[in-house]
């Protein structure tokens, strides 16, 4: 057999192996190598660690944080997502966006969503779950306060548009008993509070049981709102952020007065369950920062600190 090369047998050596000649075969290296040998992987290992730790540490925090999951009511589904892009820019956060009716979204926390903050239309649902425990009392804050319009984007009076941005209470009377306006959307009463609030606004106008035939009901005011986009009805109370966000023309809106329904304050929390807490916090912080405040209040809300 013939006798392998050097570097076939400095090769082995790294295998803790050489050849013998007299044995005509491979065996182990002696001691001494091999505790070299050792202290060289041992070394090695070790900056390559270092270096993992440095290029971790360097990395956005997009990348190595978990996402931020934020749960919110429908009606502040595209104000959340402008937020989330300001906050994503500034912060280096991941958030993703889970909208849908409060009360289904609630259920939802209830039977373990792994959510991380709760951005409620109303304050009921967050009291709810206070009382399951399933929030952090401390977090809780009002970082919204919803308006109510009743909008009629194809409406005409005698083949001429209707103003609604100069109609009153007493006007909405007329409005409603109008024979072209066959079907008119609010969100369920019993569900959402936008729903509540126009059932309020009907109640003291005493038109809710007069037109009950006239009523069309969504799960929620954003379903409320894709009826009329849709021309499923003439009209519909829908949340003031909406128009806007549609670009509607003020000519198409009545943005209702304050004092004909209760305050719709919408509140949110920081999940007990959340895993990430600190950022969650952070969020809510952020939220309530006066510059932001303002920020959505150009989208149709007022700020709590109106009240």
């Amino acid at each position: 057999m013939s006798i392998p090369n050097s570097d076939f047998i400095a090769a082995l050596n790294l295998k803790f192996l050489f050849y013998d000649n007299e044995k005509s075969r491979y065996v182990g290296t002696n001691k001494r190598i091999s505790r070299l040998f050792i202290l060289k992987v041992v070394l090695i290992l070790k900056i390559i660690f270092y270096l993992c730790v440095i290029v971790v540490a360097s990395m956005p925090a997009s990348l190595t944080a978990e996402s931020l999951r934020i749960a919110v009511a429908s009606n502040f589904k595209s104000v959340t997502h402008k937020l989330k892009t300001q906050y994503e820019n500034i912060y280096g956060a991941n958030i993703q966006v889970i909208a849908g009716s409060s009360a289904k979204l609630m259920a939802q926390i209830i039977h373990g969503a792994p959510f991380d903050i709760f951005l409620s239309a109303d304050q009921e649902k967050i009291e709810v779950l206070y009382k399951k425990q399933l929030i952090i009392p401390e977090t809780r804050s009002i970082y919204a306060v919803g308006q109510l319009v009743l909008y009629c984007p194809e409406l005409h009076c005698n083949n001429v548009e209707c103003d609604l941005a100069k109609m009153n209470a007493d006007s909405v009377d007329t409005l409603l008993n109008r024979k072209d306006v066959n079907k008119v959307a609010m969100a369920n009463p019993k569900l959402a509070p936008y729903g509540l609030a126009a059932k309020q606004v009907l109640e003291q106008a005493k038109l809710y049981r007069k037109l009950e035939s006239k009523w069309v009901f969504g799960e929620n005011v954003n379903q409320s709102f894709q009826f009329i986009k849709t021309g499923n009805v003439d009209c519909g109370f829908v949340a003031f952020s909406q128009v806007i966000s549609q670009g509607a023309d003020t000519k198409n809106y009545w943005l209702i007065s304050e004092d004909r329904y209760q305050p719709i304050k919408q509140e949110g929390a920081v999940l007990s369950q959340s895993k990430n807490k600190q950022q969650a916090i952070n969020f809510m912080q952020w939220l309530a920062k006066r510059d932001v405040q303002m920020f959505i209040q150009e989208y149709g809300y007022r700020s709590a600190s109106a009240l």
